[in-house]
Parts: C-alpha cells; structure tokens; sequence
C-alpha cells in the first residue's frame, strides 16, 4: 500500500512524464488488479499514444478481458513502431 501511494504521488506530481504512469501501470498488473491496469493503460495511451510497452501491455490487458478489438489494435500500433517485437506478432497470430 505504501509504495501504490509513493506511486501515485509521482504520478500526481509529474504528470507530463510517462515513467510513473507505466510504473503505476506495471504496479497494478503486479498484485493482479487488471481491471484498474487496463484503465491506467488507457489513461497512458490516451496522453502518449505512441508508448510502445504500454501498447503491448494494455492489449494483453484488452485481450484478457475479451475486447479483442482492442487487443489487435493496440498491438497493431506496437508493431507499427516497432516492428521486431516478435511476441506482439505471435500474438496477433
């Protein structure tokens, strides 16, 4: 609980910076709250559409939770980017 409000805090406190979003991000997956780390994915991309990690991560998420739209269209956008992300193609396979 301390380190999700130490997060938070950064987040609040530098909210032009990605880092603390995708760490925020990456903090939620990690105690399996996906529901909320969708929403963060979709807050991030909406700021910096072009983080590739969070493309690649919140289509994981949008793949989990059945909107697979969602999933293929981030994960186009990844490979868009960055077109040697070998695991996005698998995945869009």
């Amino acid at each position: 609980a301390a380190a999700e409000r130490a997060v938070r805090a950064a987040v609040a406190a530098n909210p032009d910076r990605a880092a603390p979003a995708r760490r925020l991000l990456q903090l939620l997956i990690e105690t399996g709250r996906f529901a909320e780390a969708e929403a963060q994915a979709a807050a991030i991309l909406s700021r910096w559409p072009d983080e590739v990690d969070t493309l690649v991560n919140g289509g994981v998420l949008a793949h989990r939770a059945g909107r697979l739209d969602v999933a293929e269209a981030r994960w186009r956008r990844a490979l868009a980017l960055e077109p040697s992300l070998h695991r996005v193609q698998l995945s869009l396979a």
